[in-house]
């Protein structure tokens, strides 16, 4: 009886002992992750937009709509930059898509056949030290852009030049002035292998055309 009695005395204490220590690691369990904030991953790593630089007006001369095969430009292109920010803390190095980062797409808001994609390569990259030829890698710190400059002819995806027939706001002695021509444009584009394109917001480009107009033969 004596030794049951300091057996069951030994288990209780032992039984009593075993739950302090459960209890002791459950609550610094519960502590710790009580204290360590809750990871999660960045929603927005990069962003872009875009701008454009245009002269006003854009000059023109052309025989008559009977040929419009015959137009001259003072202006040959409107440059279009596209600029990329990392948002990240970190500097972001990866090696950029093998073939183009993406394209631009610019249309007339009223008229769905006056429309352009014109794809953007590393030949549109102007930012001297970010892309490394020798190992193909790109790369950016935090809060460091990256720019490529696109150039448009202003041409359709038809050939087609956009301010033919457009409304006409003067005409005077072969002097044509048009009505300012609304454009849509955006970008979407992806600079690094491993990280998924980006579309940008669209934005508005508003050009300005004054034509000369002489008589054919």
């Amino acid at each position: 009886m004596i030794l049951s009695y300091i057996d069951q005395a030994f288990i209780m204490k032992y039984q009593n002992f075993y739950i302090s220590i459960v209890l002791l690691f459950a609550f610094l369990s519960l502590h710790c992750t009580e204290s360590l904030p809750v990871y999660q991953e960045p929603q927005k790593i990069v962003e872009c937009d875009m701008r454009y630089e245009a002269p006003s007006p854009i000059m023109y001369s052309h025989m008559d709509e009977n040929e419009p095969s015959w137009i001259s430009l003072g202006s040959p292109t409107t440059k279009i930059v596209v600029s990329v920010t990392n948002l990240y803390e970190e500097t972001i190095q990866d090696e950029p898509p093998l073939f183009n980062f993406g394209y631009i797409e610019i249309w007339h808001p009223n008229k769905p056949a006056v429309y352009r994609k014109i794809p953007i390569t590393l030949g549109n990259l102007i930012n001297a030290g970010v892309y490394d030829p020798s190992t193909k890698v790109l790369t950016l710190d935090p809060n460091r852009e990256v720019q490529f400059h696109i150039f448009w002819d202003y041409k359709d995806s038809s050939k087609t030049y956009v301010f033919m027939g457009m409304p006409i706001l003067s005409d005077i002695g072969g002097n044509r002035i048009l009505k300012p021509i609304p454009f849509k444009m955006r970008t979407t584009i992806q600079i690094f292998s491993r990280l998924a394109p980006i579309r940008s917001e669209e934005y508005e480009m508003i050009l300005n055309f004054t034509g000369r107009i002489f008589s054919g033969p």
